[in-house]
């Protein structure tokens, strides 16, 4: 099994512009050679930015970089502060809320009680999400972690999903993905020949699926039609009636 990440598993919602984030942030160059306040650690912080993508570097791409020449620009050493330590400083402060989705803990412990390998391929900057994957606790689900910043590639491109099976250990053959996005996820998917769960609660898909011979499941954000999912796919083997009721049972407690 292979996941996407935020839209599927989790929402984040973050705010890098607030006076308050970048004074917090600011503390943490107070440290190097240079003092620096919060108007001018934003205003380094968005000429690197533009210095970066003048250059040809991608959104996406670029924030393992930027956080390099930010504290070099404060002088701020390694032995201080590093950009990955920064980096969560950085995240920590800007988000204003990280939420899994209902069905997420106990998709994921289904999946390892029934010895499934899980992976995770996500379109996002590795050096912020690290973060999101500590403090929400999933990290430990997974036996493979592929970010796009890391493996240089994004999805929908076919290679992307190639790296993410080759580091789970397993033929794209015998791994479905999991996403909520049709171009990155579906076309993605379909492109590297691979089955798919589209998670969609539109009532129409309004999507024209490319040519394939994997399949696409489109399905709710239910646990119940998830797991049917994963069953038809034969990921999972289908449930005993009384087993499949008390899980279900578990889960509506569990959301409420």
């Amino acid at each position: 099994m292979l996941f996407d990440l935020y839209g599927t598993l989790a929402n984040v919602v973050v705010d890098e512009l607030s006076p308050d984030f970048w004074a917090k942030l600011a503390a943490h160059t107070e440290t190097g050679k240079r003092a620096g306040s919060a108007k001018r650690l934003k205003m380094t912080y968005d000429a690197l930015m533009a210095e970066e993508c003048a250059m040809g570097t991608k959104h996406g791409f670029l924030m393992d970089t930027l956080f390099h020449k930010l504290l070099a620009c404060f002088q701020v050493t390694e032995s201080v502060e590093t950009p990955e330590s920064f980096a969560w400083k950085f995240r920590k402060y800007s988000i204003v809320s990280l939420v899994l989705k209902p069905y997420t803990l106990q998709l994921l412990t289904i999946l390892r009680k029934n010895n499934i390998a899980v992976g995770l391929l996500s379109n996002t900057e590795a050096i912020l999400t690290d973060y999101d994957l500590t403090v929400s606790g999933l990290k430990p689900f997974f036996d493979s972690i592929s970010l796009s910043s890391e493996i240089k590639v994004e999805k929908p491109n076919p290679i992307a999903f190639d790296i993410a099976t080759k580091r789970l250990g397993l033929p794209k053959s015998a791994v479905v993905y999991v996403g909520d996005n049709f171009a990155d996820d579906v076309v993605g998917a379909l492109s590297a020949s691979m089955d798919m769960i589209y998670l969609n609660n539109e009532s129409k898909a309004g999507h024209q699926y490319p040519p394939s011979q994997k399949r696409v499941i489109r399905t709710d954000t239910s646990l119940r039609s998830i797991l049917n999912a994963l069953m038809a796919l034969n990921i999972l083997n289908p449930l005993p009636l009384d087993e499949r009721h008390t899980r279900l049972h578990s889960h509506k407690q569990l959301t409420g």
